[in-house]
């Protein structure tokens, strides 16, 4: 079965590692993927090459809210010309070039592939809002399933006229043997930051973005320096680095430099999370975060914010605040930070197990290949697999 995979983009983001990570642990004797990024290849297309997935870039600008229909005509060509049976589309402005371009292909079956939980100004651009609302307008016409990886999403975009009915959620699945807890790297990463050994660390992983909200990140962490001064924060992801004026100053502000190690874009993540004491999202909206998943995995209990499906995610094994709220979110913190080495790997375990347990890589592969042969059947009605 041919499927043709169309994305924002393929940097190291949400959306693209769930792309990865789907492909990677995929039937590919059964499941032939092409991967059509509307901009340009970045760091996962090597990665998608590596596996023997062909990625194709259509070159398209990262300004203005609507794709060149020009570029829809070249997609549908790359449509028509792997000979798709599905289209999986990720993300809003992909959804909505990738619907057209799958009916100018000859009505081939299409999956959208929401992962936004907040459609405010404070959480996307307004381009991206709007291009959302259209496609909401058009979900019943362009998409044969719309797939949420959140359910607190499906009820979000309900809202703002997704079609419900052709809609379902599949969860973000984890690798288990890549991120896992690992007791060497305590020490080299404490070594490669220039602290000692018995440092506790708190880290987040995202990339700067107002939704990721940095400035909530930031002050919690001042409130926890000044109960625990000893303690000193990891901040890891695309932009978060000394280059960034404005994440320097706040941090300036808050009384934080010298106890801030900004790593930017890293990838040796499952590393770097197994070194963290307490895991940390400081986010104002998400759908279901790869990124509590991931620090869960390496046995890292995580103070969240309580935004898209994170709180069902972390369960009892960790902590749950709301949202624009450092003063909670440094309390929650804090609260981790004092239970102890123990007491934190014995959370860090649980949080572990319940990614084991409900949260699988595997889970997700076989909810994924069983819309696309759904759809593909829509298609070829009794051709089956």
């Amino acid at each position: 079965m041919e499927i043709v995979h169309v994305i924002n983009s393929l940097d190291t983001g949400g959306a693209e590692t769930v792309l990865l990570r789907l492909l990677t642990a995929g039937d590919r004797s059964e499941f032939r993927s092409h991967v059509v990024s509307l901009t340009d290849l970045g760091p996962i297309a090597g990665d998608l090459n590596d596996l023997g997935v062909t990625t194709i870039s259509l070159g398209l600008g990262r300004t203005g809210p609507f794709p060149n229909p020009f570029r829809a005509l070249r997609l549908a060509n790359i449509i028509r010309a792997t000979g798709a049976d599905v289209v999986q589309t990720w993300m809003y402005h992909s959804n909505l070039i990738g619907g057209v371009a799958a009916l100018l292909a000859g009505r081939r079956p299409v999956i959208w592939g929401v992962r936004q939980t907040n459609l405010d100004h404070e959480s996307v651009p307004t381009r991206t809002a709007l291009v959302a609302k259209i496609g909401g307008r058009l979900s019943g016409r362009l998409a044969t399933r719309i797939v949420f990886n959140s359910e607190i999403s499906r009820q979000a975009h309900r809202a703002v006229a997704y079609a419900d009915e052709i809609a379902q959620v599949i969860p973000n699945g984890f690798d288990t043997d890549v991120f896992r807890p690992d007791e060497g790297t305590r020490g080299s990463v404490r070594r490669e930051l220039g602290i000692s050994d018995d440092t506790v660390l708190v880290g987040i992983l995202a990339r700067y973005n107002p939704q990721k909200d940095y400035a909530n990140f930031v002050g919690a962490a001042a409130n926890i320096h000044r109960q625990h001064p000893d303690v000193q924060f990891v901040m890891v992801g695309l932009d978060v680095d000394q280059n960034n004026r404005g994440l320097m100053d706040l941090i300036d502000a808050a009384g934080l430099k010298g106890v801030c190690h900004l790593l930017g874009h890293r990838s040796d993540i499952p590393r770097l999370a197994a070194a963290f004491d307490v895991g940390c999202l400081s986010s104002m909206g998400e759908g279901f975060p790869n990124v509590v998943g991931e620090m869960m995995a390496c046995g890292v209990p995580c103070a969240v914010t309580n935004v898209g499906d994170t709180a069902s995610l972390v369960g009892d094994t960790g902590r749950v605040v709301p949202p624009k709220d450092p003063e909670a979110l440094g309390g929650a913190l804090s609260s981790l930070i004092e239970l102890g080495g123990p007491q934190r790997q014995q959370l860090g375990a649980l949080a572990r197990k319940r990614v084991e347990e409900s949260f699988s890589i595997q889970s997700m592969v076989n909810a994924f290949q069983t819309v696309w042969r759904e759809v593909a059947d829509l298609r070829n009605p009794g051709s089956g697999p």
